[in-house]
């Protein structure tokens, strides 16, 4: 008997499923997959190593240029620069002279008492330009310039007065009152034809609020010890007494520098008309006078005193604790506006 054909089900076919298909393009893909995820893990990690590289490259160059700044201006730190070959430290002392300004003995004093300790730095130009300002800090930096010239030269000797290392004064621009005072301490003082030398006084200024406090209703007060305990309030007006001794202070600090004038400068011309009346005198009429030796110019001079030593510029900044001490710009501020005790203008 002939046996009956099942008929095939519907639904399968000869050709293969969508799933079959899906799976083989994907077995047939696979290969080329994992060959474009590794080169892409390969190009991450590449592209994250340079950019760490770069980063740490940016750090260093960093810190690579902050100590050669340091090295440079190293005194913002409390560095100061060692000197490796001979060398004519020319020191400049720029500007007004004083607590709260850059050239003020704090920071002038220090580079002045490194450098000469090193016995390379052969000679030193006091390069000026100073309308004046504190005596105190202008006989600190003349006294550190007395204390260079006796330093030795060579290292655990005791130099010869010929052998000593030689200071001298170059005035550009203006030389006055505690500019001038320092001056006075070189072997010997300089200034350009245009220069302006002297202005050798004292004077005691600052400034009185009472007559604008008494037109906005405002009074102040003071229990003092005594009736000069007061003087230069800017809160009242001085008395007579008051005055009397504070032009007393300024005439004997006058006297002070009048001497110093006079012991440093022996061949000064004391006849000269208004000598001590806080005048200046161009370079020419100062030469005359024997404020200064000889009129002349920066470089120059460093080429005739020094001719066979190179010349390296110092100049006193900042130290970083006083730029973030609140307190500093404090008192500058405050100076600003309260009387100054004693000022050489």
């Amino acid at each position: 008997m002939e046996a009956k054909r099942v008929p095939d089900d519907p639904n399968q076919t000869d050709h293969p499923s969508p799933n079959d298909r899906l799976a083989g393009a994907i077995e047939r893909l696979e290969p080329a997959l994992v060959g474009l995820l590794s080169t892409v893990t390969r190009e991450r990690r590449s592209s994250g190593l340079w950019s760490l590289v770069k980063r740490a490259g940016i750090v260093l160059m960093f810190f690579l240029g902050l100590l050669v700044w340091s090295f440079i201006y190293g005194t913002a730190f409390g560095i100061h620069p060692t000197v490796i070959d001979p060398t004519v430290a020319q020191v400049e002392i720029d500007g007004a002279i004083g607590s709260g300004n850059v050239t003020s003995a704090d920071n002038v004093v220090p580079m002045l008492q490194s450098l000469c300790k090193q016995p390379n730095v052969r000679g030193l130009v006091l390069h000026i330009s100073s309308p004046g300002g504190s005596p105190g800090d202008a006989e600190r930096i003349g006294a550190a310039v007395d204390t260079c010239k006796a330093m030795p030269l060579a290292k655990g000797q005791a130099h010869p007065p010929a052998a000593r290392r030689r200071v001298v004064a170059v005035i550009d621009g203006l030389g006055a009152s505690a500019g001038y005072m320092i001056a006075l301490h070189a072997d010997e003082i300089v200034a350009n034809p245009t220069g302006m030398v002297g202005s050798i006084g004292v004077i005691i200024e600052g400034l009185k609020y009472d007559a604008l406090m008494q037109k906005v209703g405002v009074s102040s007060y003071a229990y003092a010890s005594g009736p000069l305990k007061t003087m230069l309030s800017p809160y009242a007006a001085d008395t007579p007494a008051q005055k009397a001794v504070a032009q007393e202070l300024a005439n004997a600090a006058m006297q002070v520098f009048r001497r110093e004038v006079m012991t440093r400068r022996p061949h000064l011309d004391t006849r000269t008309p208004d000598l001590w009346s806080g005048r200046v005198w161009v370079a020419g009429d100062a030469v005359r006078m024997g404020l200064i030796d000889k009129v002349g110019l920066l470089e120059p001079v460093e080429a005739s005193e020094f001719p066979a030593l190179q010349v390296q510029s110092f100049r006193p900044t900042r130290d970083v604790r006083g730029l973030v001490n609140l307190s500093t710009w404090v008192d500058a501020f405050r100076e600003s506006l309260m009387a100054r005790p004693v000022s050489l203008q």
